[in-house]
């Protein structure tokens, strides 16, 4: 009796289309294009990699702290000639 060397009689298991389409997915690499105009108007580059952009988050976050520091100050300290927000008096305990 002599064993045949083909296994032609084995069919590959098929993928369904659902697998087919997972695997694609997660072999294509996914681009997002951002809108520049609001990196222009605030004088920035886009940023490339998420640390960029980290870095950046933290830098614009760092500057608008500054500055509500800054109408924080001006604003509660006593004597204020800002009326633009409420004015605590100077009995008012601060921050």
């Amino acid at each position: 009796m002599e064993i045949e060397n083909d296994m032609s009689f084995f069919k590959p298991k098929r993928e369904t289309q659902r697998q087919r389409k997972r695997a694609k997915r997660m072999t294509t690499k996914r681009t997002i294009t951002p809108n520049p105009k609001p990196f222009e108007a605030m004088g920035l580059t886009i940023p490339s990699t998420a640390r960029d952009a980290n870095e950046q988050i933290m830098g614009i976050l760092d500057e608008q702290k500054g500055i509500l520091k800054v109408l924080f100050r001006d604003q509660f300290s006593c004597g204020s000639s800002v009326n633009s927000f409420p004015v605590l008096s100077c009995d008012t305990p601060r921050f």
